[in-house]
C-alpha cells in the first residue's frame, strides 16, 4: 500500500496477516476519486549498496524485471484505470563504500529525504519535472538497512511528495523495498530481485493507479494490490507477479490477460447492455491505449 503523509501503508507477505487484513476479504471496487494515476509510467531503479557493484546481475534482472512490467502484457489490464504502456528509464547504482554510507534503519521521511538531496545535487536523474505526473522510482536500499517500522513485517511501499515549489500537486513517487534478511534472498544479484519480484510488481501497480492516495481505492482504503495479495504469485516472462483488481470482473486477475472488449463497451456505455458495435464510441480504432484515453476521459 501507500505511505502517504498519513500511516504507513505497506505491502505484506503473501501469506497474509497484518495491517492488509481488511483488504484480503474486499468484494468491493475501486473508486477513481481525483483519477491521480501515472498514465504512462516511467521507472527508474536505484539500487543502494556495495553488494549491487559486486553483483551486476542484480542491475541486469531489475532492468528485465521491471521493462516486462511496464511496457508489456501484465499492463493490459490496466487500462481500464487509464493507464497505458509505459517505460523503463535506466538503473542507478549507489556504493556504500564510497559515496552513500549504510544506515542502520531508514524511516519513510530519511529514505524521500535522501532521495531528494540525491536529485538536487544531480547525483540521480532524471528529476521530477514541474507537475510531474508519471515518473516513479524504485529504491533498493543496502541490505543491512532496517526499513522501520519493523514490527510490521511489510515487504515494502510507496510513497509521495514534492520536489518542485511550482508544481500544482504532489510530484515526487517513489517505493521502496526490503532487502534484508527473512525478506529477500542474497545469494546472487539475480536471486534477490527474483525473491523480492511479486512485491515489486504490487507497488508499480499501486503507484500507477493511486500515484498520492488521490487514484484509485475502495471505499476502505485498500488499493489495486492490497485486494489480490494473499493469492501469492503467478509466473509472467519468468517472475513471479501479483495479481491485481479488475474492476470490470470484480475480481483478482492476471493483468496479462487479454482485455475483454465486451467489459471496455459496457464501462463506457454505462449500461449492462452497451450498444452493438463501436462505432458509436466515435474511436476510429480500438487497442489497448485507446481503451486506457477513453477511460481517463470518462
Amino acid at each position: 500500500m501507500s505511505s502517504g503523509n498519513k500511516q504507513l501503508r505497506v505491502s505484506m507477505p503473501s501469506d497474509g496477516g497484518g495491517v492488509n487484513d481488511v483488504c484480503h476479504s474486499n468484494q468491493s471496487d475501486l473508486h477513481p476519486r481525483d483519477r491521480h494515476i501515472m498514465p504512462h509510467p516511467r521507472v527508474k531503479v536505484i539500487l543502494w549498496g556495495h553488494f549491487y557493484v559486486t553483483h551486476p546481475d542484480a542491475a541486469t534482472t531489475v532492468t528485465q524485471l521491471v521493462t516486462n512490467i511496464v511496457s508489456g502484457r501484465y499492463m493490459n489490464n490496466l487500462s481500464q484505470y487509464g493507464i497505458g504502456r509505459g517505460s523503463f528509464v535506466d538503473v542507478s547504482v549507489v556504493d556504500t563504500d564510497n559515496l552513500a554510507p549504510a544506515p542502520h534503519s531508514l524511516s519513510d521521511s530519511d529514505a524521500q529525504d535522501q532521495l531528494i538531496q540525491w536529485l538536487r545535487a544531480g547525483f540521480i536523474a532524471p528529476a521530477p519535472a514541474v507537475n510531474e505526473h508519471n515518473l516513479l522510482y524504485l529504491l533498493f536500499p543496502p541490505l543491512t538497512t532496517i526499513l522501520t517500522p519493523e514490527d510490521v513485517g511489510f515487504g515494502g511501499y510507496h510513497h509521495y511528495g514534492k520536489f518542485n515549489g511550482d508544481s500544482d500537486n504532489d510530484d515526487l513517487f517513489w517505493a521502496i523495498f526490503r532487502t534484508g534478511p527473512g525478506f529477500a534472498n542474497q545469494s546472487s544479484g539475480a536471486d534477490l530481485i527474483a525473491s523480492i519480484s511479486g512485491v515489486i510488481s504490487h507497488e508499480m501497480t499501486e503507484a500507477f493507479t493511486d500515484r498520492d492516495d488521490d487514484g484509485f481505492r475502495t471505499s476502505n482504503g485498500c488499493e489495486i494490490s492490497d485486494l489480490c495479495e494473499e493469492l501469492g504469485n503467478f509466473t509472467y516472462e519468468g517472475f513471479g507477479v501479483e495479481k491485481y483488481w479488475s474492476n470490470w470482473d470484480h475480481s483478482c486477475i492476471q493483468g496479462n490477460n487479454p482485455v475483454r472488449l465486451r467489459r471496455f463497451l459496457k464501462a463506457v456505455a454505462h449500461s449492462e447492455t452497451p450498444p452493438k458495435g463501436v462505432r458509436w464510441t466515435g474511436m476510429p480504432r480500438i487497442g489497448l491505449e485507446d481503451i486506457a484515453a477513453k477511460m481517463r476521459s470518462q
